[in-house]
């Protein structure tokens, strides 16, 4: 991919330093981690150093908006986990049908970590990068909405324990990233799935690169979504947006800034159908409609 590599991301504000010394201090109060990534990026989307508690604990990884992203690719991740050794499933978010699979993983990997313990409280804290899915977890696992959810990066920053009933205690607490900066792929792919605010990236290049990435590997999706075009590769993907959609100048030029939003939304909210952006290693490259 030729737009891609010269895309890049950097943010970290102020309050994302302090919500790590945070976590890794209540880390110490836990007895489990709830690790909400994003199925269609279940790589990019972990943080490779949160959490660290210093000690042993049980680990549950949460794969969100599996909605989104292609069935197969997802099931294939879940194995791959799971052969690593950690305990693995998929949601799609906004429904119920995986609140009793998780709760169930948590008090039983908890149970065989500590047997002695079986009759306290089980503290999991709830962990992942901004705008993954965190709080929508939470209020699903305890069936009321009380952890703070929203559509943008940045909701949650107090943390406080939550009772689901039962045993289970959760702890939602602020999404982080990375004080480095990102480039590439990884970088796209963070922007692209609304990982991070539109307003810390060049939206008209994320938009870009997003084109020539799904034109490469999806474009019978692209096809069906906005028409077909003549060799629109990286550099002519958003005026076949813009034409198609309207956005257009006074004079009739494309508005290729709102074009690059289009697609982003497009892209974040299934318009375009399932992606899966990441693959497990060996796993082949997806052709279209796989």
């Amino acid at each position: 991919m030729q737009g891609s590599p010269m895309f890049e991301l950097h943010w970290y504000p102020g309050h994302m330093a302090q919500a790590v010394r945070t976590t890794r201090e209540l880390m110490r109060l836990a007895d489990a981690v709830l690790e909400v990534a994003d199925a269609r990026i279940p790589f990019t989307s972990r943080h490779p150093n949160l959490p660290a508690s210093g000690r042993p604990i049980v680990r549950v990884l949460l794969l969100s908006r599996a909605d989104l992203a292609e069935p197969g690719v997802t099931r294939a991740w879940i194995r791959r986990f799971r052969r690593e050794g950690l305990v693995a499933l998929a949601a799609d978010l906004r429904r119920d049908d995986w609140t009793a699979q998780a709760r169930k993983l948590l008090s039983a990997s908890v149970n065989r970590a500590r047997p002695w313990a079986a009759r306290q409280e089980i503290r999991v804290v709830v962990v992942g990068l901004p705008n993954v899915g965190k709080s929508t977890a939470i209020n699903r696992l305890i069936g009321k909405a009380k952890a703070r959810t929203g559509g943008r990066p940045g909701v949650t920053r107090r943390p406080g324990w939550i009772s689901a009933g039962g045993r289970l205690l959760f702890l939602d607490t602020p999404g982080v990233l990375w004080p480095q900066i990102t480039r590439g792929k990884p970088a796209l792919y963070l922007a692209a799935t609304g990982c991070v605010p539109d307003e810390v990236f060049d939206v008209q290049a994320a938009g870009r690169a997003l084109w020539e990435e799904l034109a490469a590997r999806f474009p019978e999706r692209l096809k069906a979504r906005y028409g077909l075009w003549d060799e629109a590769g990286g550099e002519r993907g958003l005026e076949v947006v813009a034409r198609r959609t309207g956005c257009l100048g006074r004079y009739g030029e494309p508005d290729e800034a709102r074009a690059a939003a289009i697609l982003l939304n497009d892209f974040r909210t299934g318009r375009l159908g399932p992606f899966s952006l990441e693959r497990p290693p060996k796993e082949q490259p997806s052709t279209e409609g796989g």
